[in-house]
């Protein structure tokens, strides 16, 4: 009976630990979402906007559950891959500089909208990102 008390009480007490450090996880993700939101405001420095790229993906690497976190990760990243596309130095002749940037915008895109179709920004900004992709990669060859 002690054993059977002992073994129980010791699952539980990892059973709450886990749901603790799940949710320490989350809030972290949080707290660096919180961040690339500021650096992103700051864009029209592009090294800002590299910087909210670099802290989207750690946030990316710690959410666990809140999947309206998820969401929002998702769509920043897009929106900054978009505004690192129409920066990308020397871009004017450099078309194939900014290919993979629109595609990675487009990849988080197709990530937000996996999580939920409800909200209307992720299919807005995939949007652009793929307009933008098409005119990078040229009309004829975009088909």
């Amino acid at each position: 009976m002690i054993r059977k008390l002992l073994v129980g009480g010791v699952f539980s007490l990892v059973l709450a630990f886990g749901a603790t450090a799940v949710r320490a996880d989350d809030d972290t993700a949080q707290a660096l979402y919180d961040q690339a939101l500021a650096a992103y405001g700051q864009r029209g420095d592009l090294a800002k906007n590299d910087q909210a790229l670099a802290l989207l993906q750690q946030a990316e690497a710690q959410v666990q559950e809140d999947d309206d976190l998820k969401y929002d990760i998702y769509v920043l990243e897009t929106r900054a891959y978009y505004w690192k596309g129409v920066n990308v130095p020397g871009s004017e002749e450099d078309n194939d500089a900014k290919i993979p940037v629109f595609q990675a915008g487009m990849d988080k895109a197709d990530l937000a909208i996996g999580v939920t179709k409800e909200y209307a920004d992720a299919f807005y900004w995939k949007g652009v990102a793929l307009g933008r992709w098409g005119l990078a990669k040229g009309i004829a060859a975009s088909f």
